[in-house]
């Protein structure tokens, strides 16, 4: 990298893309960043921009990788202990780029590990940050939010669970497809008190912001002024007061999308099929790919018509879509000729506006209907497939753009699974 005359282009944050909307705060994250140049007597190295870049990301391991740029006194010193001036500086900025990131956003956030720093529970507090300091974006997952939670939350999951298990793995998966309910499963990792605390908040008003806190949703029991009208506080909030009479609002299945929204309807083969795909995908140091509401309706949808209208004839493969539906139909061939037609059912049958590609898994037409699908077997049978895993990990023509989205669908002895190489932020199919 060429050499920079200041500062000003490294990164002040791991995510490039956040908004910049609190100048004392970048002020303070420019401060800390020359503090770390400092300490690795990095002011007149050529690379400082690209060491203290992959520093910030990685952690303290990345500077494994720059030893010779660093000398050799200093960096014995830095990578000596976990109390040294580098490694407080580390936590020192994470702490005031989550203030940046999530003070006016989530500030309950900021309460929650101002609670962990301060109380009776600041060594696992310390011990997150401290295992942050050092790896970096290793745990941190596709959430770094959810993530700081739950290693805060689970006392039980340490350095040593978290590199030679798949506790953590599992967690995190537990906790995105089946809401705060599945932590029961993991009660060995976790405080008692802290576990029912957590339960008794499993509840998410989805278009609710507490008027108190700000948090959106407002998560677990929420209270409302009718006085003020149009006035909601969370249950932290309702406890500090407020100068006419709060009710609280009754909880109804229909507010709570906290099971259906996460996966959209995937049911629990589904469930599993997208969870081993994400997995197989971080052996390669892929990240996980989000659920899809769109793309698993498409998916939804192909199952259906493979298995009761049995489109894949006169040459076709299962990527073949019948003339029974509000679609265009399709006899997808090896040649790929009319591959485009598969290929835009998204945007023609959803509210995808992109391309999807499709994986498939079945027997021949007549055992469909009275098989089932086993998901062990659908994703191990794509992995051993050269054409189906490049789709699954992104290799040859699937290199670039990466993945970002994913939706299954199983019906019958018939699982298919399309990929989307944008996020779906788009609304669910009507």
């Amino acid at each position: 990298m060429a050499a920079a005359d200041d500062t000003s282009q490294i990164n002040p944050s791991s995510d490039e893309n956040m908004s910049n909307n609190n100048g004392d705060d970048d002020d303070a994250l420019l401060s800390i960043t020359n503090e770390i140049i400092n300490v690795l007597s990095l002011d007149d190295s050529e690379h400082k921009n690209e060491i203290v870049n992959d520093f910030l990301e990685d952690g303290r391991q990345s500077l494994v990788k720059y030893k010779e740029d660093i000398i050799p006194k200093v960096y014995k010193e830095v990578m000596s202990d976990n109390d040294n001036t580098l490694i407080k500086l580390f936590k020192k900025y994470i702490e005031t780029d989550l203030e940046k990131v999530c003070g006016k956003t989530y500030p309950w956030l900021i309460s929650f590990l101002e609670e962990y720093r301060k109380g009776e529970n600041h060594e696992i507090y310390d011990c997150v940050f401290t295992r942050t300091a050092n790896y970096g974006a290793t745990y941190m997952k596709d959430c770094p939010i959810l993530s700081f939670v739950l290693q805060l939350l689970f006392e039980g999951i340490d350095d040593e669970c978290l590199k030679e298990t798949n506790v953590f793995d599992d967690l995190w998966f537990a906790v995105t497809n089946d809401g705060l309910k599945s932590i029961t499963k993991y009660s060995a990792y976790i405080v008692k008190s802290v576990m029912n605390e957590q339960l008794k908040h499993d509840f998410v008003w989805s278009s609710i912001t507490c008027d108190g806190c700000r948090m959106k949703p407002l998560i677990g029991e929420r209270y409302r002024c009718e006085t003020c009208g149009n006035y909601d506080l969370c249950a932290k909030c309702q406890e500090k007061g407020h100068e006419h009479e709060l009710k609280l609002v009754p909880k109804s299945k229909g507010d709570n999308e906290t099971k259906s929204s996460l996966f959209y309807g995937m049911d629990a083969k589904e469930k599993d099929i997208f969870t081993r795909i994400n997995q197989h995908r971080r052996q390669y140091g892929l990240p996980s790919l989000e659920p899809s509401v769109n793309l698993a309706y498409v998916a939804h949808t192909h199952a259906v018509d493979v298995v009761e209208n049995s489109p894949d004839v006169n040459g076709g493969n299962m990527h073949s879509w019948s003339n029974k539906g509000k679609w265009k139909p399709v006899t997808y061939t090896p040649d790929h000729r009319y591959g485009q037609l598969m290929w835009s059912k998204p945007s023609e049958i959803s509210n995808y506006k992109f391309n999807g590609f499709e994986i498939s898994f079945g027997p021949s037409n007549r055992l469909r209907e009275t098989s089932t699908v086993n998901p062990t077997e659908a994703v191990n049978c794509w992995k051993n497939s050269p054409g189906h895993n490049a789709v699954m990990v992104q290799q040859g023509i699937f290199h670039h753009p990466p993945m970002k989205a994913m939706g299954v669908g199983v019906y019958k002895g018939y699982a298919c699974v399309w990929f989307g190489q944008e996020k779906d932020t788009f609304p669910a199919p009507s």
